[in-house]
C-alpha cells in the first residue's frame, strides 16, 4: 500500500448520518418534555392555608368515623387534612386547607371555624354580610327543639339529605341582641331543600306557622340566589284532602323521595302544600310526576303522557296480565316500588297504542343512568322473578357441574320451591312467583356421594326426604285433589 493510499485510508471517516426518523423523534420528545415542564411551571398552585389547632379541636373537627370532616369537604368543595406536629409537647395538630381559588378557601376556613365554635359555646355569624353560600332563617321558638332533634339528629338528617351544614347562631355575643337564627350553608338547591324541610317540620309541630287559612305560603323566599332572573324559583302543588297527601308522601316518605330524585328538584310537603324548588325544567318534571302519581292513586291511567316528545323517559314494552306487567308490579305494587326506590325513578304503565295485548312501562327520571338501572331490574324480574346481584350469574362447582348460584333453591330454576304446591294447595298456577317443580334430591340426600360407594347414613333415613306417612302424595299426583300417603 503506497503512502497516498495509506494517507487516504487514515483520513477516511464514516459519513455523518442524515437526520432520520429516530433522531427526529428524539428531538420531538425533548421538545414535548420541555413544553410539559413549562406548563407545569406555569400551572397555578392551589391556594393553601395552614392552621394550628389543639388536639381536642382536631377530634371535634374529624367527628365520629370522620363524618364531620367529610361533611365539611363535601359542603365547601375543599381538601381538608389534619396531621400531628412532630416534636410538639402539647400535641398540637396541623390543619391544612386547600381549594381551587381564594373564595373557596375562605369559605372552607369559615366552615371550620363555625364548627369549632360549637365545641366551646355559641356560634357567632354576622348575617349582615351577605354570602352567596349562606341562608339565615327564623325558626319559631316552640319548634326549635323539634327541628333540632335529640342530640341534633334532626339537623343531621336534613344535612345528609341535601348536603348542607346547619347550626343555630347569633349575630353577636351581646345578651340584648336578637335571638338565634338557623344558618344553612351549601349550594343554592341544597339550602332551599333544607329550608323547605325545616318549614315542613315546623308546620307539623305547630300548624299555621308557614301556611295560612287560604292554604297559601305566608312568606316568600328571600335568600341569596333568589330573584336573579335565571329561571330559578319555586312552585306550589295544593292537595285537596289528607288522603291525597298521605298517598303522595308514601310509606316513610318514599313517594316524595322518588319524585324528588327523578325530577332533580328540591321537593317537600309543607302542610297541605307540595313545594318544589329548582330551575324551570326541574320544576316542570316534578309537577308532571306528582300529577300523574295522583291520577294513578285514583285508579285513572294518565293518558295525557306525551312520552314520545320527552327527554326524561325510557319505554319498556311488556305484555299484559300474568307473567308480564303483573309480575313487574308485584303483589300490592311492592315489586315496582322496590325498583323505583332502588333506582330513584318514577314508573307507571299505560296501554300500548300499537299493541292491544301489551302495555308500556314508562321509566321517568332526568338521569339516564337511573333509568337504565330500573330497566335492567325489570328485565331480571321478568326472567328470575326478582332483581339484584347474582340473578344472571352462573359458576362451575368443583365437580364440573354448571350450577346457578344460591344452593338447592337456585338449582330449582333460580327460584324458591313453592311449599303450597308440594302440599297440593297452590292456587296461583303459572303466575306463582315460586317454582312449581318436584325436586330430585337423589344427589343431596343419600344415594351415591361420588366416591364409589353409598353415603354414610343412607340406610338410616328414607331414600327421599318426603317419603313416609306425611310425605309426598301417592300416585305421583301433585296439586288439587291429591291424597296423602297413609
Amino acid at each position: 500500500m503506497n503512502d497516498a493510499a495509506e494517507d487516504e485510508y487514515v483520513r477516511q471517516r464514516s459519513p455523518e448520518p442524515e437526520p432520520g426518523p429516530s433522531a427526529m423523534h428524539v428531538e420531538d420528545d425533548a421538545k414535548q418534555s420541555a413544553e410539559a415542564t413549562t406548563e407545569r411551571a406555569e400551572k397555578p398552585v392551589r391556594p393553601t392555608e395552614t392552621l394550628v389547632i389543639s388536639q381536642d379541636d382536631a377530634r371535634f373537627l374529624i367527628g365520629a368515623q370522620g363524618k364531620t370532616k367529610k361533611k365539611l369537604m363535601k359542603v365547601s368543595g375543599a381538601s381538608i387534612e389534619i396531621s400531628a406536629i412532630e416534636g410538639d409537647a402539647e400535641g398540637k395538630q396541623r390543619l391544612e386547607i386547600a381549594a381551587e381559588d381564594e373564595a373557596k378557601l375562605k369559605f372552607a376556613r369559615e366552615c371550620c371555624e363555625w364548627v369549632l365554635q360549637q365545641r366551646v359555646g355559641k356560634i357567632v355569624v354576622d348575617t349582615s354580610v351577605e354570602r352567596d353560600y349562606l341562608s339565615a332563617i327564623d325558626v319559631d321558638p316552640e319548634c326549635v327543639a323539634y327541628v333540632t332533634g335529640a342530640q341534633g339528629s334532626g339537623l343531621r338528617r336534613i344535612e345528609a339529605d341535601y348536603g348542607t351544614l346547619m347550626f343555630f347562631a347569633t349575630r353577636s355575643t351581646h345578651p340584648e341582641d336578637e335571638g338565634e337564627k338557623l344558618i344553612i350553608v351549601g349550594s343554592r338547591k341544597g339550602r332551599r331543600g333544607s329550608e323547605l324541610s325545616v318549614m315542613a317540620a315546623c308546620e307539623r309541630k305547630k300548624p299555621g306557622t308557614h301556611v295560612n287559612e287560604e292554604t297559601k305560603l305566608r312568606n316568600r323566599f328571600e335568600q341569596p340566589g333568589d330573584g336573579l332572573g335565571d329561571g330559578w324559583g319555586f312552585d306550589v302543588f295544593p292537595f285537596a284532602n289528607q288522603d291525597e297527601l298521605s298517598f303522595a308522601i308514601g310509606r316513610g316518605g318514599s313517594t316524595r323521595k322518588r319524585i324528588a330524585a327523578a325530577s332533580g328538584a328540591a321537593f317537600e310537603y309543607v302542610g297541605m302544600l307540595g313545594v318544589m324548588a329548582g330551575d324551570r325544567d326541574e320544576r316542570a318534571r316534578c309537577w308532571d310526576y306528582i300529577r300523574w302519581v295522583m291520577k294513578s292513586a285514583k285508579g285513572n291511567t294518565p293518558a295525557d303522557v306525551e312520552y314520545k316528545d320527552r327527554q326524561d323517559v325510557s319505554v319498556f314494552p311488556v305484555k299484559s296480565g300474568k307473567g308480564g306487567v303483573n309480575r313487574l308490579i308485584g303483589r300490592d305494587g311492592n315489586m315496582l316500588r322496590d325498583i323505583e326506590n332502588m333506582s330513584g325513578t318514577v314508573c307507571m304503565n299505560i296501554p300500548d297504542p300499537e299493541n292491544e295485548e301489551g302495555e308500556l312501562m314508562l321509566i321517568l327520571s332526568h338521569d339516564k343512568r337511573n333509568r337504565d338501572r330500573a330497566l335492567d331490574a325489570m328485565q331480571q324480574v321478568l326472567v328470575h322473578g326478582r332483581f339484584g346481584p347474582g340473578q344472571s350469574g352462573r359458576r362451575d362447582d368443583r365437580r364440573g357441574n354448571d350450577r346457578p348460584r344460591g344452593g338447592i333453591n337456585a338449582r330449582l330454576g333460580g327460584k324458591e320451591r313453592c311449599y303450597d304446591f308440594t302440599q297440593g294447595r297452590c292456587r296461583y298456577g303459572d303466575s306463582c312467583r315460586f317454582a312449581h317443580i318436584v325436586p330430585d334430591y337423589s344427589n343431596d340426600y343419600g344415594g351415591n356421594n361420588g366416591r364409589g360407594g353409598p353415603s354414610r347414613g343412607a340406610n338410616d333415613r328414607p331414600s327421599h326426604p318426603m317419603d313416609g306417612p306425611y310425605g309426598r302424595p301417592q300416585g305421583g299426583n301433585w296439586g288439587a285433589g291429591s291424597r296423602r300417603g297413609r
